[in-house]
This record gives C-alpha cells, sequence and structure tokens, in this order.
C-alpha cells in the first residue's frame, strides 16, 4: 500500500515524485540533511544495524572532537532506558561495548529491534517514525512500547508509527488507512477503528490464486 515508503519519505531516506514534504513549513529538499537528521528519528521495518558496538549503533556512529564521548554515553543510555532497552544491553557479553556484526549479527530480531528503536530516540528527536517496532516483541516487550509512546507523547514528540498488529494503536490519536497507495481514510482513532471493524470482510480468494493482502 506504500506505508513504508511514506516513512522513508518523511524520514528523508528518499525523494518524492511528486509533491512536497514540509518541515516548519519549509520544503524537506531544501534542509541541509546533516543539520536536519538530529531532529528525525526513524526506526525502519528493515533495522539495518553496522558492524560496531551497540553504544556506536544507538549513537549513530556519532563521535569527533566536537561531541564529548561523555556525552555520547549519556545520550546512548537515555535512550535505551526510554525504550526499556537498558537492562537487555547490560546482560549482553560486554554490555553497551558489546561489538555486533553487519546487519547487528549476534543478536535476536527482537534485541536487534530494541536497539534499533533506540537508536531513533537518541537525542530526544521531536519528530519519531516507526515502522512496524513491535513486529518482534513478545507481549512484554509490546507493552513496554507502550509506555514509551505515552512518554513520547508527553515530551510533545510527533510520532508516526506503521502496524499490522492493532495492540500500539491504543496510543494513537489519529489513524490514517492506505490502500493501493491512497488515502482510503483519515480521522480520529476510535472513529477509525469503528469503520474498520464494521467494514465488510473481504471476498474469500478462489482456490490457487493469491489471497487479498492485509493493510495497516
Amino acid at each position: 500500500a506504500g506505508k513504508s515508503t511514506l516513512l522513508r519519505m518523511l524520514a528523508g531516506a528518499g525523494r518524492p515524485d511528486r509533491g512536497i514534504i514540509r518541515i516548519d513549513h519549509a520544503n524537506m529538499l531544501d534542509w541541509d540533511p546533516e543539520r536536519l537528521a538530529p531532529f528525525i528519528g526513524f526506526l525502519p521495518q528493515d533495522v539495518s544495524l553496522f558492524a560496531g558496538t551497540v553504544k556506536e549503533n544507538i549513537a549513530r556512529f556519532q563521535g569527533g572532537s566536537d561531541t564529548p564521548s561523555g556525552e555520547i554515553d549519556a545520550k546512548a543510555i537515555a535512550a535505551a532506558k526510554a525504550c526499556h532497552a537498558h537492562e537487555l544491553i547490560l546482560g549482553l557479553p560486554n554490555g553497551y561495548d558489546s561489538l555486533l556484526g553487519w546487519g547487528g549479527r549476534g543478536l535476536s530480531a527482537g534485541q536487534a529491534q530494541r536497539i534499533g528503536l533506540a537508536r531513533a530516540l537518541y537525542g530526544d528527536p521531536p519528530i519519531v517514525l516507526l515502522d512496524e517496532p513491535n513486529a518482534h516483541l513478545d507481549a512484554a516487550g509490546e507493552a513496554q512500547l507502550l509506555e514509551t509512546l505515552i512518554a513520547l507523547k508527553e515530551r510533545k514528540a510527533g510520532v508516526m508509527i506503521i502496524a499490522h498488529r492493532m495492540g500500539v494503536l491504543s496510543a494513537a490519536d489519529k489513524i490514517l488507512v492506505l490502500r493501493d497507495g491512497k488515502i482510503e481514510a483519515f480521522g480520529a482513532r476510535d472513529e477509525i477503528m469503528a469503520r474498520l471493524r464494521n467494514a465488510p470482510a473481504p471476498a474469500r480468494s478462489l482456490p490457487g490464486s493469491r489471497g487479498p493482502r492485509r493493510h495497516g
């Protein structure tokens, strides 16, 4: 339906073919990407961790003389605590200094997703974009994710979530439904949820044909 594509465009990871994405009324393409990046936290569907330490991945490999290492340490720990990943990281062989292989090799899918979420929250960005952040979480992890989303709302962050599993939608104020790349519905959460519950079931597929795609 184009949900992940939409989020990538909003994160600056791609350019729209037409139309304008605006941040503070300015065309996103007019912003210096390096200056804009700290203000956007992005968790893609494919978490895409890199070879390096857990801390380096959370801190987006920031470093150098402009940023003291102690400040990076503090911000990485704060981000991990914000998404309940701190104890998970301390349980790794070398904690925040644990080395990861390319793609986050050495972690389970759920652990990688938690660290990717911490990376998205690093530095308290005012815009947070999350693509299926609960895809690899168990019930306890999803409950902790809801706590994180509520905390983000309390600090007035703008949060956009793509979800197939409906549990996280209880923290949403509004829901946008996309189908075949077009907006099918947009409005207050309870209104859209009621409309989805009352929608007729899709027609059953013929034997041997592909079933209807599910859209969140």
